[in-house]
């Protein structure tokens, strides 16, 4: 309090004494508790644990084993630049709202994992640090609070007629539990601008969700096509051999060539979606752009029980619907705030009911009087008190106001309910089909695709089937994978949406 002038200090200290749970714990660590800003490794946990630590949910793990999910390495320009160093070490960091953050590591120390991009963006990005600095400018409210008037000083001097001379101060004396109700109102306006920053963290880590998405997307998309150009420039071999030996004609070297021309354009294609993916990344990152970043792949379709940040977990059930409902209803951040703006305006309307009592001024001071014509002078003080009289304002228009916006604030509450209810629901049923379809593919028809694309490539070898058929098998072979990619980024999508819609993520 030693900010505070003396005079403001006594009304402070008793506004304070009757805020429960104020203190710099309260403003300054609220997101260390928060699921949306807990960082996926503790502060306090072991090289070992941190080693070993990832996110995990009831839908997608954060563990990939075994070299089924080697990346694929697509060398970018690591040279330096102005932008910041390549160096990848980091360490921990102490936010301004006290979250301490690490980066997780994979078990290997090669891959760059979802969780590991969560903190990392919320420790380096400086949207970030811009959304928490929001939090000083906030805490002004409680500052604004304790505001008084101030004292004034006054002179009145009658030089002729009167021959008198008043020297004093005024003061605008303001009741405690005006000051009591302010502060009870900054309170729940500060925790309303906690839960606005909140939200936004929130909104900033789907997008970090998404950014890691699309690396991985175009990976599997790369591999993809990259399969199809050596597949296509071994059918030109075998083409090449047999126009030699002249069992098929000239015509189908040519369709193997354009078929091989296509197919390393959309390689190339891919090549440069990786870059911009990680490229889109490294900005989310906030790291150099051309900084060099590994993410796994997919693991092969054939590892069933090896998981994945981006696949589902299949020995796990997913909870019903109605479990996710509840969630949001609880911790869906907008609904939080809608609950936060009736307290925020209750609090008002106090402070409202609270002013209907005008403040009294009280002037004292020093008094002078000549009583004209012939005296005596006479010197003494004075005491003034002025008293506004509540005839007319009671702060009706404000109150009337306040309690049509509280009524208005419950009615928002319920249509946001509504609005969440739809927003889980669709989510959901997104959920559950993108999962199916990811098992269907994993179960029989990516096998059955590539066994088809084999036996084809195979029958044309030994002169069964001709050239035509053959592309055919491979470019179904092909848009089947790509379905499956499809199929993986709609899931990613769906977990991503049903955590926005649910408001914390699913654990």
């Amino acid at each position: 309090m030693n900010f505070l002038p003396p005079n403001r200090r006594l009304y402070a200290v008793f506004g304070l004494l009757c805020i429960s749970g104020m203190s710099n714990i309260d403003y300054c660590c609220f997101a260390a508790a928060d699921p949306i800003l807990r960082p996926a490794i503790s502060p306090s946990s072991t090289p070992s644990d941190q080693a070993q630590a990832a996110p995990t949910n009831s839908l997608d793990s954060n563990r990939v084993g075994g070299d089924a999910a080697a990346p694929i390495t697509i060398p970018l320009d690591t040279s330096p630049t102005s932008g910041g160093s390549n160096s990848t070490e980091q360490s921990p960091a102490l936010g301004s709202t006290g979250i301490m953050v690490t980066p997780a590591k994979s078990p290997s120390g090669r891959y760059f994992r979802l969780g590991a991009a969560f903190n990392e963006s919320f420790m380096k990005n400086p949207r970030t640090a811009a959304v928490r600095a929001q939090l000083g400018i906030n805490k002004a409210a409680y500052y604004d609070a304790t505001v008084m008037a101030n004292p004034s000083l006054m002179r009145d001097q009658g030089y002729l007629a009167e021959q008198s001379r008043r020297f004093g101060s005024t003061h605008t004396y303001e009741p405690p539990w005006k000051i009591v109700f302010r502060m009870l109102a900054a309170k729940e306006l500060f925790k309303e601008g906690k839960l606005e920053i909140l939200n936004t963290l929130w909104q900033f880590r789907n997008d970090v969700r998404r950014a890691y998405t699309e690396v991985v997307t175009s990976q599997e998309t790369y591999q993809t096509l990259s399969d199809l150009a050596d597949l296509t420039k071994q059918l030109l071999e075998v083409t090449q051999k047999r126009v030699t030996a002249g069992a098929v004609p000239a015509l189908d070297e040519l369709k193997a060539r354009l078929a091989l021309s296509q197919a390393e354009i959309e390689r190339t294609r891919g090549h440069m979606s990786i870059q911009k993916a990680k490229q889109h990344l490294n900005v989310m990152l906030a790291r150099p752009v051309v900084q060099a970043v590994e993410i796994p792949r997919l693991p092969l379709f054939r590892l069933r029980a090896e998981a994945s940040d981006m696949l589902p977990d299949f020995s796990r059930p997913v909870p019903p619907l109605s479990s996710y409902i509840e969630q949001a209803i609880e911790n869906r951040l907008e609904l939080r705030i809608a609950r936060q703006q009736i307290k925020v305006t209750e609090a008002q309307l106090r402070t409202a009911y609270g002013n209907m009592i005008p403040n009294p001024t009280f002037g004292a001071g020093s008094s002078q009087a000549g009583n004209p014509p012939s005296g005596p002078k006479l010197s003494a003080f004075y005491v003034a008190v002025n008293v506004e009289m509540p005839a007319f304002n009671l702060n009706q228009g404000e109150i009337v106001r306040l309690k049509a916006t509280i009524n208005q604030w419950k009615l928002q509450f319920q249509a946001n309910q509504n609005v969440v209810t739809d927003d889980v629901t669709k989510a959901y049923n997104d959920l559950i089909i993108a999962r199916e379809r990811i098992r269907q593919y994993q179960d029989h028809t990516l096998a059955e695709s590539e066994e088809v694309a084999r036996l084809a490539r195979r029958s044309y070898e030994v002169g069964q089937s001709d050239i035509a058929s053959a592309l055919l098998a491979l470019q179904a072979n092909v848009i089947t994978r790509s379905q499956y990619i499809q199929a993986v980024t709609d899931y990613a999508q769906a977990v991503t949406n049903l955590e926005q819609a649910v408001g914390e993520p699913l654990q």
